[in-house]
């Protein structure tokens, strides 16, 4: 957090959450004098000490706000130490050199400036290196390195460089010359090759241990002086919670809150607590406490389930899917009880990635990783979350089931309304097969009639014989007639259902637009492929037939995903059909208010960055679905908005009485920029 952690600390919310305590929230963290008494004797005796112990102990909380002020009151200098080992970032050693100057001048001590270029060995160990206070007392500066593990998590597994480093500090640490003075005398009256003037510290998860004591050859003093941080007991946490909380808890709710939060199990007959987790569950309860409340054992009880399961869902925010499953699927065992997972394999099956795991164990803490037989493993941090991912479990396989569901549902409707399409075409087909034939033959028959008729008739009775094929013609008119008229009203009705334009049965001009849509559906198809734009386009060839026209224009569909946007500035004239014509395209779609709330959409306005091919197919899709276009330019709108991949779907009064565009015109049409 930031160095003002007490300013966002108080009577009223004395819990950070998941976050560290730091030096100045001191007055809050409680339940670990004893642990901070000793690291500071360890200090005190000698230049190294190491600190170690499960994630969610609270290491970073003990030193900072237990073990900092001790420092300070023995004239010792706390230079808190993160080291940076990313590729781009400086050396680390040179970090160290800078953050103690940093600390040093922040403290208003004296000391001798470090020459430029010098190292950090040099400056240490020259003979006028010396701290001292404006009251003359002299300080020892103390380098804590917090969160060491990352030398191991975060360079990759740089052997060479991690090597670097630790040769460094075993130098400091074991009071050996460095190489560069080793390999020359010159300036050594000008150092103090005994005394060690300055301590060190280094405090890392558990779970590294063993890479840390690969190097306790060549730093023997590495784990000689060293702190195991354990769980607080019951007893421990009571305590702590009772005096940090004093102002927020109700009368013995303190203890009901620590077996809350930690189930607690027996282990050799002692309970045991997560600090981290004591102090989310207690910044959570003072957030949902009502203005002048005190938590009691009804809100704990009402509040409590909730707690953890907007723990884990904030902790999940944002990460893929696959680090969900992997929680849920290979971290339970069962349904009542924590599994674990190899870290390595983990990571080498692409479960999740070093930096998605370093989010879940340092910063949210939701996960933690502990040896087992020498292999670390991952593992919830906690058996209490145990029932809220197995309900996140649950939830998911609720929700994949529904969709499967839903989607072998629309399927079946599909092949089911194309199998209706195709069986009413070939009925229109036979019968219009059957009428050909039937006029066929009438006219045959009633030629030959005609030529017997004409050798023995008179002019009258040819006449007659003329009536009556001007009748059958004229009945077969009206039956093709009759046919057509249901073709119409059945690729209407579909068009009405699949992309939601209305109006009245079609005239003579509604069928144009008919032909149009058909059209447009055709070319669609062509352009994004067979299964691009669904159902409704075999669902209209079925009815209507190929309706032929122009199919000209750039080759080759619009992208699944396109950088392209739309905003669509629809409103209740319309809104029904342009919704459905966007719905299967595939662009993101934002609904700001409409401009013009009683004309339909009849413009579409593109940025500059919008390639024509998508300019065409959203336009193809607002004709197929009925919609009237009768301006396609460039967008008239703000300098940045032009330059966008941005679509505008609206209405233009101006344009009102122009000329409705063609699927010809579309896609013969030159876009200006």
């Amino acid at each position: 957090m930031a160095a003002s952690l007490s300013a966002q600390l108080s009577a009223s919310q004395p819990w950070p959450g998941l976050a560290a305590y730091d030096e100045s929230a001191q007055a809050f963290f409680q339940g670990r004098d004893a642990e901070a008494e000793a690291l500071a004797r360890l200090i005190r005796m000698a230049p190294l000490t190491v600190l170690y112990g499960r994630s969610g102990l609270g290491k970073s909380s003990l030193l900072k706000a237990g073990l900092f002020p001790r420092l300070r009151a023995a004239c010792h200098l706390p230079v808190y130490l993160r080291l940076d080992f990313s590729s781009g970032a400086a050396d680390p050693v040179e970090q160290i050199a800078r953050r103690l100057a940093e600390e040093i001048a922040a403290s208003g001590l004296e000391a001798p400036t470090r020459d430029p270029g010098e190292s950090l060995w040099h400056w240490l160990h020259r003979k006028d290196f010396e701290l001292w206070s404006a009251d003359n007392r002299p300080w020892t500066p103390v380098l804590v390195f917090d969160q060491f593990e990352e030398l191991f998590s975060r360079t990759g597994g740089d052997a060479t460089r991690v090597g670097a480093v630790f040769e460094a500090l075993a130098d400091l640490a074991e009071n050996r010359l460095e190489r560069a003075v080793a390999d020359s005398r010159r300036g050594r009256e000008a150092l103090d090759l005994i005394t060690q003037r300055y301590r060190m510290l280094l405090s890392f998860r558990e779970d590294f241990l063993p890479e840390v004591r690969a190097w306790q050859a060549q730093v023997p003093s590495l784990l000689r002086h060293d702190l195991r941080l354990v769980p607080m007991s019951r007893e421990q946490a009571v305590g702590a919670v009772q005096r940090a909380g004093d102002a927020v808890l109700a009368p013995g709710v303190a203890a009901q809150l620590v077996d809350f939060v930690g189930a607690l199990g027996q282990a050799a007959g002692t309970q045991t607590i997560e600090p981290a987790l004591l102090s989310l569950c207690g910044a959570q309860l003072v957030r949902r406490l009502p203005a002048g409340g005190r938590i009691d054992a009804t809100l704990l009880a009402e509040a409590g389930d909730d707690i953890l399961a907007d723990f884990y869902r904030d902790a999940l925010a944002g990460l893929p899917d696959s680090v969900h499953r992997f929680i849920e699927d290979h971290l339970l065992q069962g349904d009542r009880t924590r599994g674990s997972y190899a870290r390595a394999e983990a990571l080498q099956q692409g479960f999740v990635t070093e930096a998605q795991l370093a989010r879940l164990t340092d910063e949210h803490r939701l996960l933690r990783v502990e040896q087992d037989s020498g292999v670390p493993r991952i593992e919830l941090i906690h058996d209490r979350l145990v029932d809220v991912v197995r309900a996140a479990r649950d939830r998911r396989a609720a929700l994949r089931e529904a969709e499967a569901g839903q989607e072998a549902q629309r399927r079946a409707a599909e092949v089911h309304a194309r199998q209706q399409a195709e069986a009413a075409a070939a009925r229109l087909r036979r019968s219009q097969q059957g009428l050909v034939a039937a006029l066929v033959v009438a006219v045959g028959m009633l030629g030959a009639a005609l030529w017997q008729t004409r050798q023995a008739r008179d002019a009258r009775d040819e006449a007659v014989q003329a009536r009556t094929v001007e009748t059958i013609a004229k009945n077969a008119a009206n039956e093709n007639a009759r046919l057509a008229e249901t073709r119409l009203r059945q690729t209407t009705q579909l068009l009405r259902e699949q992309y939601g334009w209305v109006g009245e049965w079609p005239s003579a001009p509604e069928d144009l637009r008919v032909q149009q849509a058909l059209q447009a559906d055709q070319v669609l198809r062509q352009r994004r492929g067979a299964a691009g734009v669904g159902g409704a386009g075999d669902k209209l060839a079925a009815a209507g037939g190929a309706t032929g026209g122009a199919t000209g224009g750039a080759t080759g569909g619009a992208p699944t995903t396109s950088p392209v946007r739309i905003e669509a500035f629809v409103k209740g004239l319309d809104e029904d059909k342009v919704d459905n014509a966007l719905r299967e395209l595939g662009y993101a779609v934002e609904r700001p208010a409409a401009r013009v709330a009683d004309t339909e959409t009849n413009a579409l306005w593109y940025g500059s960055a919008v390639p024509d091919e998508d300019i065409r197919v959203v336009a193809l899709a607002l004709m197929r679905a009925g919609v009237n276009l009768r301006e396609i330019g460039p967008i008239q709108d703000t300098v940045a908005k032009r330059e966008l991949p941005l679509i505008q779907l609206g209405a233009s009064k101006r344009v009102v009485n122009a000329p409705v565009w063609t699927v010809e015109r579309l896609l013969q049409a030159e876009f200006k920029r």
